[in-house]
């Protein structure tokens, strides 16, 4: 309408503003069209462009990851993983105890030790000092009966001391050395053997185990609990026993020999110091009796062991 009544106003006009007028119409038109089409709802209808409608698809029965994967590998359930397991373990705890025979070097060192202790450098140490120990309680019961104004019996008693204490001070030495070999052919095997049984522990266990309920028990399993309990705890009170038999201390009786040769040289040039030469003696003998007691526990086997042993 409003263009219409400005077309019928135009010829009223002159002609230049006929121009201007059209002009201006023209211009609203132009500037009036997209103002029209944004606010027509119409337009926005048909602007919008409507989704292809797709045909309804197919579902089927799909497979499961498990049953996908299960149609090309073949995995164990977790029932045969755990047997197989425990069949390991029971092929390495029959390996520890039948091939590498734990049972047998159990018994090698429980021989070599007796073997030893009844024929070797322990008993010849031992039986040694069984006999200066003899020969000393002997001397003791002589040294009451010599007659101090007599020169030669104190000469000679005192000799006889000097001779044990030389037989000591050669034996010691070895003793000393004795202790240590003992300990590296038995004590430390022994331990080793007895570390990797414990290292085993849980295996053996559940080794046997799986045998009762196989009834195939692991045969040689009760024989070397034996055989480890009576040498652990015989080799125990040994490893106590022989740190003493190191560790004794030769210095000693080699101090007891000096001193009685000083005083044997004074009696000898003056008679009157007899009595407190034999004085001496007594309290020599009876710390050389006593170290004797000490050093035998480390060269003899105990009478409860052998006992058990045999």
């Amino acid at each position: 309408m409003i263009l219409f009544g400005l077309f019928i106003y135009s010829f009223n006009l002159s002609h230049r503003r006929k121009q201007a007028l059209v002009a201006l119409s023209l211009f609203t038109i132009v500037a009036s069209g997209p103002l029209f089409a944004q606010t027509s709802p119409a337009s926005q209808q048909q602007e919008v462009v409507e989704a292809p409608k797709l045909p309804p698809v197919e579902v089927g029965e799909a497979k499961t990851s498990t049953e996908s994967t299960n149609s090309d590998f073949s995995y164990p359930q977790k029932p045969e993983q755990k047997d197989e397991t425990q069949s390991k373990i029971t092929d390495q705890c029959h390996s520890l105890l039948v091939s590498q025979d734990i049972e047998k070097r159990y018994k090698k060192v429980q021989s070599a030790l007796e073997a030893d202790y009844a024929e070797g450098m322990p008993k010849q140490l031992r039986t040694d000092l069984v006999r200066v120990r003899k020969d000393i309680d002997s001397l003791s019961v002589k040294l009451f009966e010599v007659n101090s104004s007599n020169s030669q019996e104190v000469n000679h008693i005192v000799q006889l001391t000097i001779d044990y204490l030389d037989k000591m001070i050669s034996l010691l030495p070895k003793a000393n050395k004795v202790a240590p070999k003992v300990r590296d052919q038995y004590v430390v095997p022994f331990t080793n053997i007895s570390s990797i049984k414990a290292e085993h522990q849980d295996c053996m266990m559940q080794a046997a185990i799986e045998g009762v309920k196989n009834d195939e028990p692991v045969k040689s399993n009760g024989a070397s609990i034996n055989i480890y309990k009576k040498l652990t705890s015989e080799l125990e009170r040994l490893n106590e026993n022989l740190y003493v038999l190191q560790t004794t201390d030769v210095q000693r009786f080699v101090s007891y020999r000096a001193k009685l040769l000083k005083k044997l040289e004074r009696y000898n040039q003056d008679k009157e110091q007899a009595v407190a030469l034999t004085s001496e003696i007594p309290s020599i003998l009876n710390n050389v009796h006593r170290e004797i007691e000490t050093l035998l526990p480390g060269l003899e086997l105990s009478t409860e062991y052998l006992t058990v042993a045999h």
